[in-house]
């Protein structure tokens, strides 16, 4: 039998220029914030300065379900991530 070990890979970058863009751009818009796994940490500081904001979660590709659960309650979503491959999904499923 194999093992696996899982080894966490948090991403480590600044986020005051997403900070300041969601304060200016979506200052009259509830909006929702989803993440790729690396970018979950980002959630709560994101929240904190943007009054605004919903924390959605993770998304992962197809698994959109936590964008989903909040889709009602937003008017847009802001992905922290890289690539677009994660938000597509739920661009498709959203509208």
């Amino acid at each position: 039998m194999t093992k696996t070990i899982f080894i966490p890979a948090k991403a480590i970058v600044s986020i005051e220029p997403l900070i300041e863009k969601i304060k200016e751009q979506f200052k009259n818009r509830k909006t929702g914030l989803i993440a790729a796994v690396q970018f979950l940490d980002y959630l709560q500081e994101l929240k904190r300065e943007c009054s605004n904001a919903i924390i959605g979660g993770q998304i992962l590709g197809c698994n959109i379900n936590n964008a989903l659960k909040i889709k009602n309650k937003v008017d847009c979503f802001i992905f922290v991530g890289s690539g677009e491959f994660h938000p597509l999904e739920v661009a498709l499923k959203t509208s």
